[in-house]
C-alpha cells in the first residue's frame, strides 16, 4: 500500500498531451478575454485583472471537463501493480480508457471531478492572475534606466520568474486537489480507500491523516512543474513577440484594445 501511494504521489495538473492542449487553451482563452479593455490606464488595468480571472476560472473548469477522463487513465496507468502485459488492461491509454468505460461507466471516468472540476476555478484564476500581476511587475523592476519595459534582457527574467511564482502559489490549491482526485481515481483497482464522493475524500485524509497529508508532494511538485511554468510562458512570450514583428504589429499599448495577428 506505501509503495503504492509512493507512486501515486505526483503533480498536480495533467501531464503528457493532454497537459499541454490545456495549457494552452487555457491562455489563449483568457488573453483574449483580457487583452480587449480599452479607456484610461487605472480602468484598463482594472479590466484585464477582471478578464484574467473570468478567463483563467472558465477556462480552467472546460478543460478539465473535457480531459478529465484521461487524467484518470493516466492515474490508473501510473498506479497499476498489474503487470503490462498483453492481458493488462492498463497497458496502454486506449485500453485503460475502454476497460475504465465498462467496468464503471462515465462515472469512473470522472472519478474526482468534483474536486479537481470546482477546484480548478479558484485555482486556475489565482495561477493566471498571478501570473499577469508578477510579470508585469517584474518588468518594470527588471527595466534598466535605459530601456523599456518590454526589453528583451528584462523580459526574459520577467517572464520565466513570473511563471515559477504563478506555479508556486497556485499549488496552494492543486496539491490538495490532486491528492483527494488521484485517490478517487485509483480506489476501485488499488482497494486502500472507499471514499463516497470528492468532498468525502478530502474529510476522510484531514481526519485520517492530517492537513499534511494534503500537501505530501508539494515541493517536489514545484521543482518538477515550477521550471515547466517558468519556460512555458518565457517562450509563449517570445514567440508571440517574434510573431508580432514579423507580422508588423506593435507592442500592445496600455487602454487600447490589442490588435489580432
Amino acid at each position: 500500500t506505501q509503495s503504492t501511494w509512493g507512486q501515486a504521489d505526483w503533480k498536480v495538473h495533467t501531464t503528457g498531451a493532454s497537459h499541454i492542449l490545456l495549457k494552452a487553451w487555457q491562455f489563449t482563452r483568457l488573453k483574449k478575454m483580457s487583452e480587449t479593455q480599452e479607456g484610461s490606464n487605472d480602468k484598463h488595468n482594472a479590466g484585464v485583472i477582471r478578464g484574467t480571472m473570468f478567463g483563467g476560472a472558465t477556462s480552467g473548469f472546460i478543460a478539465r471537463l473535457c480531459l478529465h477522463p484521461m487524467d484518470t487513465c493516466k492515474a490508473k496507468m501510473q498506479t497499476s501493480t498489474m503487470a503490462m502485459s498483453g492481458a493488462s488492461p492498463f497497458r496502454n491509454s486506449f485500453t485503460t480508457l475502454m476497460y475504465t468505460a465498462q467496468t464503471q461507466g462515465v462515472r469512473g471516468l470522472y472519478s474526482g471531478f468534483g474536486v479537481a472540476g470546482l477546484g480548478s476555478i479558484p485555482a486556475q484564476c489565482l495561477y493566471f492572475t498571478v501570473y499577469e500581476a508578477a510579470r508585469d511587475r517584474l518588468r518594470t523592476l527588471f527595466a534598466s534606466e535605459k530601456t523599456d519595459t518590454n526589453s528583451t534582457s528584462s523580459s526574459f527574467l520577467a517572464d520565466f520568474t513570473a511563471g515559477f511564482v504563478a506555479e508556486a502559489l497556485s499549488c496552494v490549491l492543486w496539491v490538495p486537489i490532486d491528492v483527494s482526485k488521484e485517490q478517487l481515481q485509483t480506489q476501485y483497482e488499488l482497494k486502500v480507500t472507499q471514499h463516497r464522493g470528492s468532498w468525502d475524500a478530502v474529510r476522510n485524509i484531514i481526519r485520517k491523516e492530517g492537513w499534511a497529508k494534503l500537501y505530501r508532494g508539494y515541493y517536489a511538485t514545484l521543482l518538477s512543474f515550477g521550471p515547466y511554468s517558468a519556460f512555458y510562458f518565457m517562450f509563449y512570450e517570445r514567440f508571440k513577440s517574434w510573431a508580432r514583428q514579423l507580422h508588423g504589429v506593435p507592442p500592445p499599448t496600455p487602454g487600447v484594445a490589442e490588435k489580432e495577428l
